[in-house]
């Protein structure tokens, strides 16, 4: 049986709550984001859930006719995605991070308590300059709200409207260039339609992958920082739960949370801990080739105009095949491009690509012989050609 991770154990893995929790009593930040309505229906800030799924899940696929083309599951064609989170600040954590993270070559997402941020317990809860830091080297710098409440899926609309609006204009206006566009449910509980007016994504708690067909962007999985959660998004044998042989797993989105990774009652405790995560980093990094691994929010943009997209192929000559992309989404915050693969005349044995007058990446690759092109194209922003180099 599938089992979210318990308030408690959110709470002792973070060390005692008292110790860094946001003071209920704090007051509330000078600005408070507007919630967004969207101008059209192609503008739309969060696909949320679906009860149904939103295409057919396959396997890699390679199209065969030259000319023909396809959005990739993931970024580069990879099989699978993870999304590694940390909530709750942890400042005793940030060295340790960058470190790793520095070496191994992905970055992870913070889930802030506002309302602790500079406060009387800086050593944990942190500054300001120490979480622009961490958007320096790349990380992902969110939110999980200002006073970190048990039971927000409960509150009255203004408080909680107050918690999304105030932590997205805190963060936004204390971290130079910071886009506060994702939300950690504290203890997973929090209220969907008000998020999504504010976010574009929001994390849960629950304790499964999610299924890439059917994401529920408005409340998401999470997972667990398990080697065997990994193998089986990846497809791979696994030892661990039984219900994790599901084949929907297949190609999901992993997004497991993470507290103080430095806990325990002694040194060793303290060190053994930390060995753990640093075991999964370090199985996750094996298998970059299959796997993506980015912020939270890069990965809910991109498979939110993924799902929401429609792909045309213009003109397919010997000479140049021209492309276009259109989705649902709010334009001026879904940028990222998605990975469209192209197959080639025969002939090719270069390619480069241009949206608009301005050059984009385009990979040659090979498959059984043929010539393909993995290219990159952001939804509404113009025809992307391709042509041979």
């Amino acid at each position: 049986m599938i089992k979210p991770l318990s308030s408690v154990t959110c709470a002792l893995l973070a060390g005692a709550l008292s110790l860094h929790a946001a003071n209920e009593n704090a007051p509330a930040p000078a600005a408070v984001a507007e919630p967004y309505t969207p101008s059209a229906p192609n503008q739309l800030m969060s696909l949320g859930g679906s009860n149904k799924p939103r295409f057919k899940l396959q396997d890699i696929s390679w199209p065969q006719q030259p000319g023909q083309a396809e959005i990739c599951l993931w970024r580069d064609d990879k099989y699978a995605a993870l999304s590694i989170t940390v909530d709750d600040n942890c400042r005793p954590d940030h060295n340790w991070w960058l470190a790793q993270c520095a070496e191994f070559g992905f970055p992870v997402t913070w889930f802030v308590v506002t309302g602790g941020v500079g406060g009387k317990n800086k050593g944990f809860n942190g500054t300001w300059q120490d979480f622009a830091k961490l958007l320096a080297a790349g990380h992902a710098v969110q939110t999980h709200t200002i006073s970190h409440h048990k039971d927000d899926d409960k509150r009255s609309e203004e408080e909680v409207r107050r918690q999304y609006g105030g932590s997205k204009a805190a963060l936004e206006t204390n971290i130079l260039g910071n886009q506060c566009l994702t939300v950690g449910y504290p203890y997973g509980k929090g209220q969907p339609a008000l998020a999504g007016e504010y976010f574009i994504a929001a994390r849960g708690v629950h304790g499964a992958p999610n299924v890439a067909d059917r994401i529920n962007y408005l409340n998401t999985g999470a997972g667990h920082l398990r080697l065997y959660m990994i193998d089986s998004i990846l497809g791979d044998p696994f030892e661990g739960p039984k219900w994790l042989a599901n084949p929907n797993y297949k190609r999901g989105w992993l997004t497991p949370l993470h507290h103080l990774v430095h806990h325990g009652r002694t040194p060793e405790a303290k060190e053994a801990s930390a060995a753990k995560v640093r075991a999964f980093l370090e199985h996750a990094a094996a298998r970059k080739d299959r796997l993506w691994i980015d912020t939270f929010v890069e990965v809910a943009k991109y498979g939110q105009e993924r799902d929401s997209a429609t792909l045309t192929v213009a003109e397919a000559t010997d000479a140049r095949i021209t492309l276009a992309i259109t989705d649902l989404m709010r334009d001026d915050i879904f940028n990222t491009p998605l990975t469209v693969k192209v197959r080639l005349p025969d002939a090719w044995k270069t390619v480069s690509a241009k949206q608009g007058e301005a050059s984009v990446r385009a990979n040659l690759v090979t498959h059984a012989g043929a010539p393909y092109a993995l290219v990159d194209v952001v939804p509404d922003k113009g025809s992307v050609t391709l042509s041979q180099e």
